[in-house]
């Protein structure tokens, strides 16, 4: 994972150099939801810092949360691809909250078995056309 995300981003540099953007984004909110569940209450401070290349096409980021009463730390790297209305986002989570059923001590650990990790990817279309309704 670290030799691909090095490789998408010397390659984006080269390819792109002059489109390339760094970004850092912060959020501070009374709770963070994710797909409708909601993750952390509190006040929560959620962070994201992406490189952008290829005209935007391609991106590479780290991304993180906690909250005031330290029961919730996340941090997350991704990788999203976007070309011709289709876009494709590959997450790689790991949740640190000191309640967890399952391990958050180890990391770099991927086992399947022995991970807290997991990996999550979204594949979408975009339409860009007005619809009239009657």
């Amino acid at each position: 994972m670290k030799r691909l995300l090095c490789f998408l981003l010397i390659l984006g540099w080269c390819i792109d150099s002059v489109h390339a953007q760094l970004h850092l984004n912060a959020k501070l909110q009374n709770n963070h939801l994710w797909r409708g569940m909601e993750v952390a209450d509190g006040i929560v401070l959620l962070t994201d810092f992406n490189y952008s290349m290829a005209d935007n096409h391609v991106t590479v980021g780290l991304w993180g949360g906690v909250n005031s009463e330290g029961s919730y730390k996340e941090f997350n790297h991704y990788l999203s691809l976007k070309a011709g209305g289709w876009h494709l986002d590959l997450w790689d989570t790991y949740n640190f909250s000191p309640g967890a059923t399952y391990n958050n001590k180890q990391y770099w650990n991927y086992s399947a078995h022995e991970t807290g990790r997991f990996l999550d990817m979204t594949v979408g279309f975009s339409i860009k056309r007005r619809f009239r309704w009657l």
